[in-house]
């Protein structure tokens, strides 16, 4: 089977989300990350969703998150 994907960029990102989600929730009384997989219809790929119990972003926010160099740190 051939690899379509670099598994250690997979792994980067992953962490990196779990990272952000971990951050998000500093002011939350309740505290969770969910990560779950899912094979979809075609098979040949592979969705991973991670949730947090962070207060989430605003929609002017949600506009930008895939910008370059875009964060809401400082």
């Amino acid at each position: 089977m051939q690899e379509l994907a670099d598994p250690k960029g997979i792994q980067r990102a992953t962490a990196n989300r779990v990272d952000n989600a971990a951050e998000a929730m500093t002011d939350s009384l309740l505290k969770q990350i969910v990560i779950s997989t899912a094979a979809l219809d075609d098979r040949d790929s592979v969705e991973i969703a991670i949730a947090d119990t962070g207060s989430g972003v605003t929609s002017e926010i949600k506009g930008r998150l895939f910008l370059p160099y875009f964060s809401t740190k400082n």
